[in-house]
């Protein structure tokens, strides 16, 4: 039901916003100046749709109980107040793990992050270098109400593709780990797919640590790619 309720209020508002842009054109720039404003107390837009007498074409019940359902869907909760933790100025200590090489090869980078559309979301930038090659990416984390799970997508200087991940939320914010498939194209082999699992761990106020894994290994098992310790910048 609440996958159907979350299509269907994606549609509702881009109804809503037709209905509107309508309404305006036909009402053209000065038949307006005596109409209360749109979510105003008991008013409605002028010749716009009365969505009391709606009744959902999904799931049968009154479009205004399923408007109710979306708001409630789309509040900050609490797992939005554990988001804001990632929020701020990052120096990063990074370890990149080598097939073959016992050591890792080190590096340092930053990350800065803020909060977006009230709260829902962490939108960050992150800048490093790696094998002497400037590297940028821009990450955006954000926790599905509806679906009640963590949802990242990852863009970077690097690749054409963007990744997406989805994973779990410890309740109390300390830990998170999600996974989704990277796809590649090797000169024999061709197109290629392997999944790629992140873990997140609060270690303090100032510090976290993220580990990244990924399928490939000698026997199919997940094989640690690379390791970010994020120091908060005072």
């Amino acid at each position: 039901m609440s996958k159907q309720i979350k299509s269907v209020a994606m549609l509702m508002v881009g109804c809503v916003l037709g209905a509107t842009l309508a309404t305006q054109i036909a009402m053209g720039p000065n038949d307006n100046k005596n109409t209360p404003p749109a979510g105003a107390a008991g008013a409605a837009p002028q010749g716009g749709p009365d969505f009391s007498k709606m009744t959902c074409p999904m799931t049968g019940e009154p479009m205004m109980d399923v408007m109710g359902q979306m708001m409630k869907d789309g509040a900050p909760g609490e797992m939005h107040k554990h988001l804001a933790y990632f929020a701020g100025n990052w120096d990063c200590t990074v370890a990149h793990y080598m097939p073959g090489i016992k050591e890792p090869m080190m590096g340092k980078a930053t990350f800065s992050a803020k909060a977006a559309h009230g709260g829902r979301f962490i939108i960050g930038e992150f800048t490093g270098d790696f094998m002497g090659e400037t590297f940028t990416g821009t990450s955006i984390m954000g926790y599905d109400n509806v679906e009640q799970r963590i949802q990242n997508i990852w863009m970077d200087s690097w690749t054409s593709g963007i990744y997406m991940s989805t994973g779990e939320m410890a309740k109390d914010g300390k830990s998170m780990t999600s996974a989704g498939i990277m796809r590649m194209n090797s000169p024999k082999a061709g197109k290629i797919s392997m999944i790629q699992r992140e873990v997140v761990k609060v270690i303090s106020p100032d510090k976290y640590v993220m580990e990244m894994y990924h399928s490939g290994g000698p026997s199919g098992e997940s094989v640690k790619g690379m390791e970010i310790t994020y120091s908060r910048r005072k």
